[in-house]
């Protein structure tokens, strides 16, 4: 620590969304040198990084340009240049995480090959190069419905799912490369946050309960910790934990979990970087997810992970019938809870689903969190 303080080092980051932004905010309170490679006007993390870079996450180039020059380098986003990082790893820049990491994950075929191989429990899939052989395969019987259907790239916050159950519905499906998975009867969703450090310091988060939107495949709000099962709490933990060694990853990894009504845990999907369903670290843990993402990153040791209190984070998304400037409502209500924090990310425009913020709110039992989560929920929105 001493050392990245006193000796100029730099801690790049990749992408200036809203995770970004909390990232950098605790980088400050250590006084490092915190960079941001960012193509888009006025990010979120313009108000707490010094030195925006312009340029591409997505590109090699602008990728391979920006952190030539960080000692350390991290990103926000699963949609960074995995080559470029990987080359600048060899480079010898600190880069977590790995481009082969960030490789896999960018491909859901890849990620769950990579389930399979390492023995974890994932729904039984298919893949298919592109539309025309996936329908071929059901119109010669040799797939059933019905599917969740996903492209292999470029999916986030819902996007890119699909629920198949007749033949009509695959006309909705883009043309591109295609995972095809069992549907999963799911009891609950949660999301456990891992962390490995550079030394191989390994902690785990309380399990995260996630409560989806409403036919949008997107999450609404969650709790943390939760009555749930010692034995399957300590399952997904050990997953989470079995999952980062196999990745040889360092820093967060956030793992989304589908419970069957058997009880049956299987993994959804990762990100190796600090994740939405990690917000509520920021009020209700002894260290947040921001925090521990650093320390990892820098070889520091790890934080506690234990919880200070029952949390819970609304996402404060934009209105389905509107898009334009955002205007925030029912915040002053929502602050007259006891325990409520509200963080706006600080994105220009609004439009339907598009995460515009969220709401902590912390207290001494679950029920209370509940209760007050159920305010939040009415009084809060993103429109007009």
């Amino acid at each position: 620590m001493d050392k990245l303080l006193n000796s100029g080092s730099k801690l790049g980051i990749v992408g200036g969304g809203q995770l970004g932004k909390m990232l950098a905010i605790d980088a400050s309170r250590w006084q490092l040198d915190v960079s941001c490679l960012e193509n888009s006007n006025n990010p979120p993390i313009q108000s707490v990084c010094g030195e925006i870079k312009p340029g591409s996450i997505t590109s090699y180039e602008d990728v391979l340009e920006f952190g030539r020059k960080m000692d350390y380098l991290t990103v926000e986003s699963d949609s960074v240049n995995a080559k470029a990082l990987t080359e600048l790893e060899a480079s010898g820049v600190k880069t977590f995480p790995r481009g082969q990491t960030l490789e896999i994950i960018q491909d859901k075929y890849l990620q769950r090959k990579f389930c399979a191989k390492n023995d974890l429990p994932i729904p039984e899939f298919h893949h298919f190069s592109n539309k025309e052989s996936l329908v071929s395969s059901y119109t010669e019987k040799a797939l059933q419905l019905p599917k969740i259907i996903k492209t292999c790239k470029a999916g986030y916050d819902g996007k890119g799912v699909f629920l198949a159950a007749s033949e009509k519905d695959l006309e909705d499906i883009p043309d591109t490369e295609l995972l095809v998975e069992e549907l999963v009867s799911i009891k609950k969703e949660f999301s456990v946050i891992v962390v490995r450090s550079s030394v191989g310091e390994i902690a785990c988060y309380p399990a995260i309960e996630l409560f989806m939107r409403e036919n949008a495949y997107l999450v609404d709000y969650f709790v943390s910790p939760v009555e749930l099962e010692e034995k399957i709490r300590e399952e997904m933990e050990e997953i989470a934990k079995k999952l980062v060694v196999s990745l040889k990853h360092v820093g967060v990894l956030a793992i989304e979990f589908f419970l069957d009504s058997n009880d049956k845990v299987f993994i959804n999907e990762c990100s190796p970087r600090p994740h939405n369903s990690g917000h509520h670290t920021i009020e209700g843990s002894l260290t947040s997810q921001y925090e521990q993402h650093l320390r990892a990153v820098l070889g520091l040791p790890l934080g506690k992970c234990e919880m200070k209190s029952v949390a819970g984070v609304v996402n404060l998304l934009g209105d389905e019938n509107y898009s334009g400037k955002p205007n925030f409502r029912g915040l002053e209500e929502c602050l007259k809870l006891a325990g409520t924090n509200v963080h706006i990310y600080g994105k220009n425009e609004t439009r339907p689903l598009r995460k515009m913020g969220h709401i902590t709110t912390v207290g001494e039992e679950l029920t209370e969190v509940l209760e007050k989560i159920k305010i939040i929920r009415k009084e809060a929105g993103v429109g007009k």
